[in-house]
């Protein structure tokens, strides 16, 4: 016999820990929670009755803003007089079954149509019209139902809608409504009727139910009133009439056994885990996909949707629909693609090996469609290709060619087709097998996919639409078995492409291969090849694998869906904010909610820099002044302004540049400043049609607002105002009278051409500016948020039927060909863009492949090293290569790259992160300062996902780390040699340097002009003022006088040390590539502009930035291969090297930099300190936009004018609210309730609720609302939330709160290090002493009855658990009830339960098989401190069981007494919805103590 022992008997005690380990660092400062409750305080002895109080008088509830930080509760009252806010109102008669009045001998019905007569006790009949289901429209579901069992006459409109019925929304509703019905039938509550007409069309509609949707006969809300129907008709009928009952009643019980014998499955253990990323790597392809074809094929003959054609309607899916394979959706995804989301998005491998797992997965596609297995095909293609996994661009990047290659040309096209009828409207409905039917694989083993013939019900039912619907499904349906019929299969191909499959199984080729489908035939003139040697299949290496599969398939009941997904790609890859500027009209600048103050200047949110670089001049961006002569004030909503010799060469992101490279060039006006609604409006209309004589610049304006829209909207909410625009540009036209289009304007019904080709005009330019959005910002602006796709495809479906509309009332103006070749244009952008992966660009795989970096070499090659400083020219060709070496670099950035790189910088200002770096010590000593630079900022900038710089475009990051490598390059030119080479090369740095300095770039701009530094130069000069550097000031000096004998500088600055040199000793005047880094030093300060001006964006401040970058990009984009292969042994130079810092006293070289260094110092960490003072986390908020269309809808943040800057007035935050001028509180309705995480309004001082030692209970009597109470204090809080699953919501938070407040360093300080209730396992050790304590006392009185299931008293028990938490341990004196209750009481409190989650999910398995091995199995997943206090607690209860003859406590009654303590802080939904299985596993445990624990 085999003997079972834990399987991790290594196991070694815990060692205690500090009682301030457990602090969790944030935990105090992070918001949980944030909602609007009604909130009821009572602070007296009477607090119980606060709850009938308010059941009595809701009034006594007032408005909170709650918010869960830590442990703790606040609760923030507005200052405003809103009073609270009121529930919607239940809808009366929810249900549709009408009741039996207990009063009257009638029938109340909620359907108006249907009247009862009083004098004659009947509801009156009439006949039923086919207008659409519109409650309480005059054809309500009560309506058919009367229709179908009374109507008397014939017609085939009763056959119809008997077989549509089950297809109408809540089918189990309209079963009750039946049965209720019947009853009412046989107590003639409807007069004389036919009896026999009404059960045979009942039995109609249940065999219609039978035959056709046999699904439904396993809902949990149908399946029981078709019994209840059943049970009527029996009771009622004669025997004579109960064979066709009985009958139907046979074959609905063999069906309901068919289905649960499909779906049952007893197989244990977690697949997801079994079937990890490692293991699947090692399974043998054609193995894995003949057992998921087997496991499809066992579905697909007995319940597929040519049998239940309840599979086809779109639904909320029950548990028992999600455990067929064959089902699968954006809201329930396949049970394959489910383990492949798990292995690349919840696994944590490198990408490496994650693309692998990837290639892996494509061939498996493709083997099941070369099996016939087109579902699963198309299970995990539709995941592969679908957004949250195509935008994983650096999974991508590791991913073959070939591989991108087959999902880009083979799979699109497929996926596409089937999502064609987004765009259009096409009533072509398709089954969809895979090629080779009867050749590659048999007719026996199709297993096609039918996702094609959903059937989508709207609350709203048109009959006429669903039947033509149906009839379509039907004709669909007919044809596919009619041509599966006429297949026949060819032996001989099949078998030769069957040995062809086996060949390249035993091979080991991969099946994703396009020279396999080469190599299969597919019949034709030519015979099959015969085959001379014959391969066998090979016996299974898994067998156990179908099992694993069909337990992931069980396991995908719990349904994941796109949303989730698409959470997790996010995780694994974040992105870029949207929506993250707010307006603050009133000092017209804009500040995160949460950022340190909106009145405080900018500065204190922007690091310094130590240098003197030209800056540009942001005074005329932020100036309000209007000039006459170059800016025109339109309205208080739009300002413009003139710009001059615009154009948009080589930045390719306006629509003209991407269809025929064509620019314009002329002197126009663009916005100054304008709201976003004014904005969208000069998008899409030309200006001159409502301002006179002004002509917009709107190639520069489309490009400007299209790169920067995302700051102030949303990708999904400009799409929606977008189509808002495209669809009532009629109503815009039509109201054109020299001013701005009214979007909601009566529609002129005598349009002529000319308004039709303006109105075409609006078309265009919409669809002008989706296709930069496309073709520019696909991602990340449009990958990341699932709703884009479905507004988007919503717009390509109205821009197609606005075209046919056109092209059918015959309105073609010469706008009309430009509308059609534009949407063709977009929509062929739309289709290559969203059905393959995000690639990288062009140029990003250049430099990948030409500038791989590492730090393999540890000193510079001997002839690498710097020229010497005798020979000017030489030291010029050396810096005119190295530029040549950098423009590489520089000629691939696009403004895209720049704007990616200001939209980080602007989000991080924003949320008030550009202060999150590595600053050094004010008190750091002068030889150890490190200078303020932009290249040390970028070292150590982080944010939530880690580094900024890693985020950068690639191109910034590969010119970083040249930067570091180029940086220590010269470094090492000045270490570890002799004082005569030093001096040396010193005075050839500072040749160079002068030299940079000459050769800067000219740079004119917004009125101002000068130069600004090169890359090279501010290489050189960080150098010279490093660490390493200013060692050796003496040196430098020394350097620069050999260089300049009669110099007498004061060489306080290294300028002082360059040497005197003229232009015409230089070879050329070339310029040098000016600094990046210098570029984003102003990026960061144009930060101090406002983005708000007089409730207006600041559009000046966006075309700055625009102009900047333009400036200074360089025109050639051509990407060459670089021939400066002299500087490629920077790519492997090791910049870790370690250089030794001493301090040379005669500093005065250094002194003015070292002043102002401490200065940087001091000032930038007293801004940190006053950022990390304030309490609440950064968070970015993004504005509540109400859905306008003639103006912006603004939420102001305006200063109260108290001292105290950090306290605003509310002003807009709640909709419909007047001004409050009369004292009268207001009563809100929930929908007008701004969203809670906007908390921009002026509160009262909060009320804070310690949440530890909190009662926290539900109120079943009152709507929505739970309590939170406590023994130790007199206050309790009553709380309503606005909707039952929030108050859930909370209860499971505030729950983890109370249970976890020992990881807030405020209450941990607090409390006694003796602390036992209520602390984590594992705190004290392997197994609690006092738990040992308490058994000890308890095993003396194992004579007691009732022993655990009498409890001490409540005051008792306090008192003893304070005794405990005070001095660790318990007297020994205590009775054994008192003991018991202590016991039970710790494992209560315990914060997370002693059986984990994992295990709890592990047992609900096999709770119908519980055997000794698989306990083992499942507990040895257990922590260790978890499993000892379990033993030790389940021997100590076998003790007690085996006095159950005395103390009348068997294993089950001990088990229904300890069981629901040992899982109090767990919240699975296996506990709630199955109560009491956790008695049965403890009940188990109990009697196999041995077994399980000692086996």
């Amino acid at each position: 016999m085999t003997e079972h022992k834990h399987p991790s008997p290594e196991r070694r005690p815990i060692a205690t820990r500090s009682f301030s380990s457990l602090v969790k660092s944030d935990y105090d400062y992070t918001t949980i929670k944030v909602a609007w409750m009604n909130v009821v305080i009572s602070n007296n002895s009477n607090s119980n009755n606060s709850s009938s109080a308010v059941n009595n008088d809701p009034g006594l509830f007032r408005l909170y803003r709650a918010e869960l930080k830590g442990s703790n509760l606040y609760l923030f009252k507005p200052t405003q007089n809103i009073r609270s806010f009121k529930l919607e109102e239940q809808e009366e008669g929810a249900e549709l079954a009408p009741q039996l009045s207990h009063d009257e001998n009638k029938l109340n019905s909620i359907h108006p149509n249907l009247q009862y007569d009083e004098t004659t006790r009947t509801f009156t009949s009439y006949r039923l019209s086919l207008e659409p289901i519109t409650p309480p429209g005059t054809n309500s579901i009560e309506a058919i139902l009367h229709y179908i069992l009374i109507y008397s006459n014939k017609e085939d409109n009763v056959d119809m809608f008997i077989e549509l019925l089950p297809l109408l929304p809540d089918f189990g509703s309209i079963l009750t409504l039946l049965a209720n019905m019947l009853d009412a039938v046989y107590a003639n509550k409807y007069g004389e009727v036919d009896l026999h007409q009404v059960v045979s069309r009942v039995l109609s509609i249940l065999n219609n139910i039978d035959k056709n949707f046999p699904g439904y006969l396993l809902k949990s809300d149908i399946a029981p009133y078709i019994l209840r129907i059943i049970e009527i008709l029996t009771s009622k009928l004669k025997d004579a009439e109960l064979k066709e009952i009985n009958q139907f009643k046979t074959k609905m019980l063999h069906q309901q056994h068919k289905l649960i014998d499909l779906v049952g499955n007893n197989t244990t253990g977690n697949p997801l885990m079994q079937l990890n990323a490692n293991s699947f790597l090692t399974l043998n392809i054609m193995e894995l996909s003949r057992f998921i074809s087997e496991i499809d094929l066992k579905f697909y003959s007995s319940w597929n949707p040519t049998i239940d054609k309840s599979l086809l309607v779109k639904q909320q899916l029950d548990t028992f629909y999600k455990k067929n394979p064959l089902v699968f959706n954006d809201t329930h995804i396949h049970y394959l693609s489910r383990l492949l989301i798990n292995h690349i998005l919840v696994e944590i491998h490198d990408y490496e090996f994650k693309a692998r797992v990837l290639e892996k997965w494509i061939d498996l596609a493709c083997l099941l469609d070369k099996l016939g297995d087109m579902n699963s095909w198309l299970g995990i293609s539709s995941v592969i290709v679908s957004q949250p996994v195509l935008r994983l661009t650096k999974l991508w990047n590791h991913v073959s060619l070939d591989y991108i290659k087959l999902v880009r040309n083979d799979w699109s096209p497929v996926l596409f087709e089937l999502d064609k009828n987004s765009f259009n409207d096409s009533e072509e409905l398709h089954v969809i097998a895979s090629r080779g039917l009867g050749r590659i694989y048999p007719k026996e083993k199709i297993i096609p996919y039918f996702g094609d013939l959903t059937i989508e019900v709207n609350n709203t039912v048109d009959i006429k639409e669903l039947n033509i619907q149906m009839n379509n499904i039907n004709y669909s349906l007919n044809r596919w078995h009619e041509y599966l019929h006429h297949i026949e299969n060819s032996k001989d191909v099949l078998e030769y492409n069957n040995q062809v499959l086996l060949r390249y199984d035993n091979m080991g080729f991969i099946f994703s291969n396009e020279s396999l489908n080469q190599v299969l035939y597919l019949g034709g003139d030519e015979p099959v090849k015969p085959i001379e040697t014959t391969v066998t299949t090979r016996k299974p290496l898994h067998p156990e694998l179908k099992l694993m599969l069909l337990k992931l398939v069980d396991i995908n009941s719990d349904s994941m869906n796109m949303e989730g997904v698409m959470k997790l790609s996010l995780k694994l890859e974040p992105d870029l904010t949207e929506c993250y500027l707010q307006e603050s009209p009133k000092n017209h600048s804009t500040t995160s909610l949460n950022s340190i103050d909106s009145s405080d200047d900018p500065s204190m949110k922007l690091p310094n820099f130590n240098n003197s670089y030209f800056k540009i001049n942001t005074n005329e961006t932020n100036d309000m002044i209007i000039s006459e002569s170059s800016e025109l004030q339109i309205d208080d909503e739009l300002i413009l302004k003139v710009t001059q010799n615009t154009t948009a060469d080589g930045l390719g992101i306006d629509v003209e540049d991407i269809l025929n490279g064509v620019t314009t060039s002329s002197d126009k006006f663009i916005p100054k400043y304008g709201t976003l609604d004014r904005l969208l409006d000069l998008l899409v209309c030309d200006s001159s049609w409502f301002i006179d004589s002004v002509k917009l610049d709107l190639q520069e304006y489309r490009s400007v607002f299209l790169l920067n829209y995302y700051a102030f909207i949303s990708t999904h909410d400009l799409f929606e105002k977008l189509t808002y625009r495209f669809k009532h540009a009629e109503n815009a036209v039509s109201s054109l009278r020299g001013q701005f289009p009214n979007w909601e304007a009566p529609v002129n019904e005598n349009l002529t051409i000319k308004d039709y080709s303006k109105i075409m005009s609006i078309q265009i330019n919409i669809i002008k500016a989706l296709i930069v959005i496309i073709n520019n910002f696909y991602h990340p602006n449009f990958t990341t948020d699932l709703s884009n796709r479905t507004v988007f495809t919503s717009l390509l479906k109205l821009i197609n039927s606005t075209i046919v509309s056109y092209y059918t009332n015959t309105i073609h103006t010469e706008q009309f060909d430009n509308l059609i070749m534009y949407y063709k244009k977009l929509k062929q952008l739309y289709v290559k863009k969203s059905y393959r992966p995000i690639e990288q660009s062009k140029f990003d795989v250049y430099l990948n492949h030409e500038f791989k970096f590492n730090n393999s070499l540890s000193d510079v090659p001997i002839n690498r090293n710097l020229p010497g400083h005798s020979n000017i020219h030489k030291i010029e060709k050396f810096l005119v290569k190295f530029n040549k070496f950098l423009f590489v670099f520089y000629k691939g950035i696009t403004i895209e790259d720049w704007m990616k790189v200001y939209r980080i910088l602007e989000t991080m200002y924003y949320n008030n992160d550009l202060l999150n770096v590595d600053l050094q010590r004010n008190s750091t000593a002068d030889e150890q300062l490190i200078i303020s630079t932009v290249f040390t900022y970028l070292e150590s900038l982080s944010d939530d996902t880690g580094l900024v710089i890693d985020r950068f475009p690639l191109v910034f990051q590969k010119l970083f780390k040249l930067y570091c490598k180029f940086k220590t390059y010269l470094l090492i030119q000045l270490s570890n040699i002799t004082v005569e080479e030093r001096l040396d090369r010193m005075k050839a740095l500072l040749i160079m340097a002068k030299i940079a300095n000459m050769k800067r770039k000219q740079f004119e701009f917004e009125g101002t002009c000068s130069t600004i530094p090169s890359f090279i130069e501010t290489a050189i000069t960080n150098v010279i003022q490093s660490r390493v550097s200013r060692s050796y000031s003496s040196l430098w000096i020394e350097a620069s006088r050999q260089l300049n004998p009669a110099h007498a500088a004061n060489y306080d600055d290294i300028t002082s040390l360059f040497p005197n040199l003229d232009k015409s000793e230089l070879n050329n005047d070339e310029c040098l590539l000016p600094c990046f880094g210098w570029i984003i030093e102003n990026l960061i300060e144009i930060n101090r502009v406002p983005s708000y001006k007089l409730n207006m964006i600041n559009f000046n401040k966006r075309h700055l930035v625009y102009k900047l970058i333009k400036e200074l990009s360089i025109e050639d984009s051509d990407i060459t291969k670089h021939d400066t292969r002299e500087f490629d042994f920077l790519l492997r130079l090791d910049e870790r090297v370690k250089f030794k810092v001493s301090m040379d006293n005669s500093n005065r070289l250094f002194r003015s930099l070292i002043r102002e260094q401490k200065r940087i110092l001091m000032t930038d960490n007293q801004k940190k300190i006053i950022k990390k003072s304030i309490n609440s986390p950064t968070v970015m908020h993004s504005v509540a936009k109400k859905s306008s269309t003639n103006s912006l809808k603004r939420q102001s943040l305006k200063p109260n004018g108290t001292s105290s800057s950090n306290k605003f007035k509310l002003t807009g935050l709640f909709n419909r609210a007047r001004p409050l001028l009369s004292s009268e509180q207001k009563i809100l309705a929930v929908k007008d309730l701004p969203p809670p995480s906007i908390d921009n309004c002026q509160y009262k001082k909060p009320v804070v609720v310690p949440l530890r030692n909190r009662k926290i209970f539900p109120i079943y009597h009152m709507r929505h609302c739970f309590k939170l109470d406590s023994d130790v204090t007199n206050d309790s809080y009553l709380l309503q939330a606005v909707t039952e699953d929030d108050v859930n919501d909370w209860l499971i938070k505030l729950d983890y709160a109370n249970r976890h407040w020992f990881m807030s360093r405020i209450m941990n300080s607090t409390v006694a290090k003796s602390v036992t209730f209520g602390i984590p396992l594992g705190y004290h050790g392997d197994c609690p002493k006092v738990l040992t304590i308490l058994f000890d006392i308890i095993e003396l009185g194992l004579d007691e009855v009732g022993i655990y299931r009498i409890s001490c008293s409540t005051s008792e028990l306090l008192n003893m658990k304070a005794y405990i938490d005070r001095y660790g341990t318990v007297e020994r004196t205590i009775d054994t009830h008192t003991a018991t209750s202590l016991v039970k009481a710790y494992f209560r409190e315990l914060p997370d339960s002693i059986f984990t989650d994992e295990v709890i999910n592990l047992l609900f398995e096999i709770r119908q098989n519980l055997t000794s091995e698989k306990l083992i199995e499942v507990l040895a997943k257990l922590p260790q401190a978890n499993y000892t206090t379990l033993k030790t607690l389940t021997k100590h209860l076998s003790k007690v069981c085996e006095n159950h003859e005395i103390n009348k406590m068997t294993s089950s009654n001990l088990a229904t007494v300890i069981a629901p303590a040992l899982t109090e802080s767990s919240h699975l939904q296996c506990l709630v919805n199955n109560f009491g299985f956790m008695n049965k596993i403890m009940d188990n445990l109990i009697e196999m103590y041995d077994d399980v624990f000692e086996g």
